[in-house]
């Protein structure tokens, strides 16, 4: 094994070993007691495991005969990034909640949501719109308190949209697409974003909200 190599793999061990430190220190900490410091860990442990993805990918592309594309749509098939277009309006499911701006790098998403995009347009025939309305639902783990539900304005969706509208947008200025938020609660983390022509958003957001109340009721 070469130097640089061995150098490579003890430190994806060091990062593995620093990985378990943090969660084990996430299981001590009551996330309904100490919500703070509960979020200031799973943020370490995740930004630590996106590095850690990321290095290993380098190491496969790098040190192996495997294609960069056909590994990140193994990627994203693992994520569970899921595009879907249906009666004029697109979804794609991304993996828990997207990361806060502070992150430096989001690599970790935006390289296997290009390919799972890339994969999608070659089967299916995406539109191209014109004016344009964009939808983030935040959707939130009911077990979490209500404290652990970040700000709107916290979540990084600037690098989901770039790719999305090289696909399916004409411009993602201003005054040609409109971008919502909303969050809401669910059985698991996740996002949803959906992207529509910017006349169906009063009567898709009206539908929705309906089904979220009844959903309630339930």
């Amino acid at each position: 094994m070469t130097t640089e190599k061995s150098k490579n793999l003890s430190g994806i061990l060091e990062d593995i070993e620093r990985l378990g430190n943090t969660v084990e220190a996430m299981e001590m900490a009551a996330v309904q007691s100490a919500p703070k410091n509960y979020e200031a860990l799973s943020v370490d442990a995740a930004m630590r495991g996106e590095r850690l993805a990321v290095r290993l990918r380098d190491m496969v592309f790098s040190t192996t005969t495997e294609k960069r594309c056909q590994y990140l749509t193994k990627c994203a098939d693992t994520m569970g990034i899921v595009p879907e277009y249906q009666e004029g309006i697109f979804k794609v499911t991304l993996p828990h909640q997207l990361p806060k701006r502070r992150w430096k790098n989001s690599e970790f998403l935006i390289s296997p949501l290009m390919a799972a995009m890339t994969n999608f347009a070659k089967t299916t025939a995406l539109p191209r719109f014109e004016n344009a309305a964009v939808c983030f639902v935040h959707l939130v783990d009911s077990s979490l308190p209500v404290k652990m539900i970040r700000d709107h304005d916290n979540i990084e969706c600037k690098q989901i949209l770039d790719v999305l509208g090289a696909f399916l947008l004409t411009d993602d200025n201003g005054l040609l697409c409109e971008t919502h938020h909303r969050t809401e609660r669910g059985e698991n983390s996740r996002t949803e974003v959906y992207v529509m022509p910017a006349e169906a958003f009063p009567g898709w957001i009206t539908e929705r909200e309906k089904a979220e109340k009844r959903g309630n009721k339930t």
